[in-house]
């Protein structure tokens, strides 16, 4: 059975194959000509009518000439699905570097002291109304947590300017974590707070915790809690609630940390940060060639329709000319 929401067509095999029209309604000319037919106010909104999908005009050469397009697409696009997935294992063991140092760096023969312990405050954030060109106060928010910092290149502030948001305001030092959230791997992430952020405040879905500097360091902390150790006890105490995690200052209280002295700390967290910057070399690395497998997959199914690829090795220049002229367009 399908959806209500999906349209279903049958070839007239007379005319054309399958396989190529498939492969036509995947390539770039297409997917422009189906997106000028769309109507509706929001991407959520869009609504493509089986009338005008129907006046989309379909190139048909020879039965045989279709056949032998897809033969050669088929071939193309079967090694770009097999480096793409060697890129997504690649990406995996990324991830899985990065936590294997986590673990090992943050466990140990140490003493452990719950959050409750090392906090000197915390608290939950701000439930002011923000926008993005709000006059108020810039509001740190969920999306603004990645990986273990604070990114502020997408920032909302208070709507209201006369609103008192002073018992939010970050200071240096502080820690912030995601306190509820639909996603699972977005619950009880983490980020320290520099000096730049000292004139911010904090919304409602995070929570802020203060620690004793001579006992632990903020980046200590931010790295215990993303290991996975950790991380498999906050997702056991973020129990679900109608599609939502849900943690509070009771359940993170008792997670215990690992405590070495303030400068075994620093000289983990130094041994962190290089396999870190590793991992993220890395990852923009694996970034740079999944955008190039897109460029070339729209490359190799335009130029294949258009019959310009012959399943030599000639298609090379012929792909990498359209990708490069498709990568820097517009």
């Amino acid at each position: 059975m399908i959806s209500g929401k999906i349209y279903r067509f049958r070839i007239d095999a007379a005319y054309a194959d399958p396989r190529f029209v498939e492969y036509f309604l995947l390539s770039p000319p297409a997917q422009r000509a189906i997106d000028m037919m769309k109507t509706g106010i929001n991407e959520s909104g869009l609504n493509l009518t089986k009338a005008k999908f129907l006046s989309l005009q379909v190139p048909v050469p020879d039965i045989n000439e279709q056949r032998r397009i897809v033969a050669v697409l088929d071939d193309h696009l079967s090694r770009l699905d097999a480096a793409d997935v060697n890129l997504t294992h690649a990406t995996r063991r990324v991830g899985a570097l990065e936590a294997a140092a986590l673990n090992a760096e943050t466990h140990g023969d140490f003493q452990h002291m719950s959050l409750a312990e090392l906090a000197t405050r915390s608290g939950y954030g701000t439930s002011e109304k923000c926008t993005a060109d709000g006059p108020g106060t810039a509001v740190v928010r969920i999306p603004n947590v990645v990986d273990g910092v604070i990114d502020m290149t997408e920032v909302k502030r208070v709507l209201n300017p006369n609103a008192d948001v002073s018992s939010v305001l970050l200071h240096e030092g502080d820690v912030l974590i995601v306190r509820t959230n639909g996603s699972r791997d977005l619950i009880g992430r983490a980020a320290s707070v520099g000096r730049s952020l000292s004139n911010a405040a904090f919304a409602s879905y995070l929570i802020r915790y203060q620690f004793r500097q001579d006992l632990v360091r903020p980046e200590w902390v931010v790295a215990a809690l993303r290991s996975p150790n950790l991380r498999s006890q906050i997702e056991r105490a973020a129990a679900s609630s109608a599609g939502q995690y849900n943690l509070s200052l009771a359940k993170l209280g008792p997670l215990m940390i690992p405590v070495p002295s303030v400068d075994e700390q620093a000289a983990r967290l130094a041994n962190i940060t290089a396999v870190q910057d590793q991992a993220r070399r890395l990852s923009s690395v694996s970034k740079a060639s999944a955008t190039r497998s897109i460029s070339l997959r729209r490359a190799i199914l335009t130029a294949g329709i258009a019959g310009k690829l012959s399943g030599r090795e000639s298609d090379d220049q012929e792909i990498e000319a359209l990708a490069y002229a498709t990568s820097n367009s517009g």
